[in-house]
């Protein structure tokens, strides 16, 4: 009779040999398939190469799979504000800004067009990202407390990813306010439906809530967030048609400040 135990240990020990063997090129790979499916930040530091905008796109025609990948993902928010929303809104704010110095806007104090200096320009997309910067602030903090009314436990850093990531076809439809002949609001309006569209998925996903309280986050969330913009492109439409006199003055004395204005 055959004696197989020591054949069994080997092929054993070849079969634990070769799990060990792709664990370690699994681990080895394993940062160069995330990268590749996570779109948030290219590994060339060098440059942002319109990343933040392939990833709206992602979420608004691949929703399920992009909130996957960021609520797996668990990104901090140093790392959400430094290599997404920074980038995203200098992206937004140059192309604003280059069509406010190029074409103007319309004022109906002058009962003209009004082309707006390289400095006043530069001020004036500073002040929008600050805005934009505190609306989103004030969003997450609001919408984690929504949160805690449902009995949940969420953290800060989800409720900003939601907020972050469900702006993201907002930020992406602003590239359109770069023409003076689209009506700012119809921009806001577009951005603002795809956003929620977005959010739908986004909320549930990133805040894991139970599902009867599920709509109800969403609701409010999409709520706070539709209202928080509307008052940033209330103050900057006022702005740039010259009627909110209190943001001129505003941005006149930044210029004053800097000695940017002449």
């Amino acid at each position: 009779m055959l004696n197989l135990t020591p054949m069994r240990l080997v092929g054993t020990g070849m079969h634990s040999a070769r799990a060990s063997s792709k664990a370690k090129n699994s681990a080895r790979f394993s940062p160069i398939l995330k990268a590749h499916w996570d779109l948030v930040v290219r590994s060339a530091a060098k440059h942002y190469d319109f990343v933040g905008m392939i990833k709206a796109l992602l979420l608004i025609f691949e929703p399920v799979s992009a909130w996957n990948r960021i609520a797996l993902a668990r990104r901090s928010i140093f790392f959400m504000v430094v290599f997404y929303l920074l980038p995203m809104m200098l992206i937004v704010g140059v192309a604003e800004g280059f069509g406010l110095v190029e074409w103007g806007r319309e004022q109906h104090l002058i009962g003209g067009i009004h082309l707006f200096p390289v400095r006043e320009a530069v001020a004036l997309e500073c002040t929008e990202m600050a805005l934009m910067g505190l609306a989103i602030i004030i969003c997450a903090y609001l919408i984690k407390s929504f949160g805690e009314t449902f009995h949940l436990r969420n953290t800060y850093q989800q409720a900003f990813t939601v907020v972050i990531y469900g702006l993201s076809p907002l930020f992406l439809c602003r590239l359109l306010d770069v023409s003076p002949a689209l009506n700012p609001w119809i921009v806001w309006a577009i951005g603002i439906l795809l956003s929620v569209k977005v959010l739908y998925l986004g909320v549930p996903r990133v805040m894991e809530p139970d599902p009867p309280h599920a709509l109800g986050l969403f609701f409010m969330s999409t709520l706070v967030m539709t209202m928080a913009t509307a008052a940033e492109r209330l103050i900057s439409t006022g702005y740039l048609s010259g009627r909110f006199r209190p943001v001129s003055d505003v941005v006149y004395q930044m210029l004053m400040k800097f000695h940017l204005l002449k």
